[in-house]
């Protein structure tokens, strides 16, 4: 399979994570924003594929849950899961989020 430059963009990513330390052992709790779509959807796979489990899926429509529900996210949240109370900083909920 041809991933692209997605794909190494995500896997080079993971690679480093795991450099500095991240372990599937360790059970991070993970966010991926952007997974239902390029870089994010191959990082999810990736990860998945590592061993991870505790993987959070960020999405912003109700199309895209079937799309994360297939890379096997764990968890799925929406954007709008996030609407803060208006202090900048809230309580720490993950130990990693991928940002696309």
């Amino acid at each position: 399979m041809v991933y692209g430059t997605a794909g190494v963009t995500a896997a080079l990513s993971v690679l480093e994570l795991e450099a500095a330390g991240m372990s599937p052992e360790q059970k991070p709790r993970i966010l991926v924003t952007g997974s239902s779509v390029g870089v994010g959807s191959l990082a999810l796979q990736f990860l998945v594929k590592a061993g991870y489990e505790n993987i959070q899926a960020l999405v912003r429509k109700d199309y895209q849950v079937p799309v994360v529900k297939d890379l096997r996210a764990r968890h799925i949240l929406f954007v709008s899961d996030f609407v803060s109370s208006g202090k900048s900083l809230e309580k720490q909920e993950f130990d990693l989020c991928w940002i696309q």
